[in-house]
């Protein structure tokens, strides 16, 4: 209990040896060493901690709460957190305005002003700060030093060490994710084999699943499943562009839509199941798909100074081939 020779003022303290050494006011100890600090002369204030050996360290921090097991047991002169679950914020990480929530949360994280719910969520040491994670494990496998990351979901983010404003939302989003920066993952497996890179957008179910080309837009359920290397692509629309493996600099919208061939680079390529067309041209335009009025442009490029190119033409399946000479 309380030591009867400390001045003190509105303190409660319940449980063997809690609050032992506590001088300062407004603090409630329930549990056995419960604040139970054995610097003398501790100030800390207006805090509330329920759980044997909950925050055993505190000694100068204010306005905490720690309810569990060994809870807040990393905090000595820190302020402002909340833990809640066994040994959440535990392993000697002095942090501020922290919440967490869950066993493991946060054991051993370092850096401030984050957020970790679920059992293991933000575990890991790591200097990072201004994190999110919500799920199991979220976040949770690596020491992650990046900053301003928001991770929600089952294993979502788990690989990350210094990559930095990453959002992912769905189990396994982003999941092999470390060093990348700028990506939004929404979706169960979205963007889930990237390592490196920056700057992408997949939204839906396996969108962008095995990418690892930077500046990358996928938007449908699958789309992009088999790109890997491009980059500045975007395609809109459930399994679009999936034949595309290497090709840059294309736009694919429409379900199903998709290019030739899986080097494509610089293709329009506008409505379901288009298609691009096969011609040996590294440029086309495609509108249109299945059995509807199909028009298509194939641009073969841009002829050096003095020599011909041609834009093919193809309506209802008839081929107009136009002779473009640079003057």
């Amino acid at each position: 209990l309380l030591n009867l020779n400390t001045v003190v003022s509105a303190n409660v303290a319940i449980g063997n040896d809690a609050m032992i050494n506590i001088t300062g006011g407004g603090n409630v100890a329930i549990g056995k060493s419960a604040m139970g600090t054995t610097a003398g002369g501790s100030i800390a204030e207006n805090n509330t901690v329920i759980g044997s050996f909950a925050g055993l360290r505190l000694a100068t921090g204010i306005n905490n709460v720690f309810i569990g097991r060994e809870a807040g047991n990393g905090i000595n002169i820190s302020n402002s957190n909340v833990a809640i679950g066994r040994r959440a914020i535990s392993n000697g990480n002095d942090v501020s305005e922290c919440v967490a929530i869950g066993h493991l949360a946060m054991e051993s994280h370092l850096g401030n002003q984050s957020v970790a719910i679920g059992a293991n969520a933000l575990r890991n040491n790591g200097t990072g700060e201004r994190n999110t994670a919500i799920g199991y494990s979220s976040m949770g496998n690596t020491t992650v030093s990046g900053d301003d990351n928001v991770a929600v979901g089952h294993n979502t983010m788990i690989s990350l060490t210094t990559g930095t404003r990453n959002i992912a939302i769905g189990n396994l989003a982003l999941n092999s994710a470390e060093t990348s920066l700028n990506n939004v993952a929404i979706g169960y497996n979205a963007l889930n084999s990237m390592t490196a890179q920056s700057n992408c957008v997949a939204i839906g179910h396996n969108a962008l699943l095995n990418n690892q080309g930077p500046s990358n837009i996928g938007i449908g359920q699958s789309c992009f499943g088999s790109l890997i290397a491009g980059s500045n692509n975007v395609a809109l629309g459930e399994s679009a562009g999936n034949t595309l493996v290497s090709g840059n600099n294309n736009v694919i919208l429409g379900d199903n839509a998709d290019v030739d061939n899986s080097a494509r680079t610089g293709c329009v390529i506008i409505g379901p199941s288009a298609v691009s067309p096969a011609v040996d041209n590294t440029f086309a335009v495609r509108l249109g798909g299945g059995n509807t009025l199909q028009t298509q442009l194939n641009v073969a490029g841009v002829a050096p100074a003095g020599t011909t190119s041609y834009l093919d033409v193809t309506i209802n399946s008839t081929l107009y081939r136009i002779l473009v000479q640079q003057p």
